[in-house]
């Protein structure tokens, strides 16, 4: 038995078969589902989170982990755990707050920014994140199809070694 190459046509068609086996449809409403880091979005949602976030997360995602409960601020970037959360928990935690008992409270911000605004924001703190994140966050969403959608529309991912198993090869 041979190992699947991670590149060319035995692999793309391996990732067809596999795309086809989990269901046109939920990969279809992944694909829609699953943002671009790049575009207008990502713009509108860097110039939203200067003006109304970085004041408290940071020009850099960093949040301030230092200083007594009640005044830390979680980081958003690679140091976070933003990235454990799926969409909608993130939406929700924009748009409501957070509870002021779990050791800092988070404005809502529901009255102050659209739907549109909030996703773009998102959208641009997940930019910052590296590829293995936005896989692992994606994959929380209900389907886990997101996961799959993200790797394959990234040119620059590789899947580890042991991800497809050994597949006998026909000449």
């Amino acid at each position: 038995m041979a190992t699947l190459p991670m590149q060319g046509p035995a692999f793309a068609a391996y990732l067809a078969a596999s795309v086809l086996i989990s269901g046109l449809g939920a990969v279809g409403a992944a694909l829609a589902l699953t943002p671009s880091f790049g575009g207008p979005e990502l713009s509108r949602g860097a110039r939203i989170y200067t003006e109304e976030c970085a004041g408290c997360h940071g020009a850099s995602l960093q949040g301030r982990i230092a200083g007594p409960p009640g005044q830390r601020i979680p980081p958003l970037g690679v140091t976070g755990h933003a990235w454990q959360h799926s969409d909608a928990e993130l939406f929700r935690l924009v748009a409501r707050g957070s509870n002021p008992g779990a050791g800092s409270a988070m404005p809502a911000f529901d009255d102050r920014l659209a739907q549109a605004e909030i996703e773009a924001v998102l959208i641009y703190v997940k930019s910052h994140w590296p590829a293995r994140f936005r896989y692992q966050q994606a994959a929380l969403h209900p389907g886990g199809d997101g996961a799959l959608v993200a790797l394959l529309r990234d040119p620059d991912a590789t899947l580890p070694g042991d991800c497809l198993p050994a597949v006998a090869t026909t000449r």
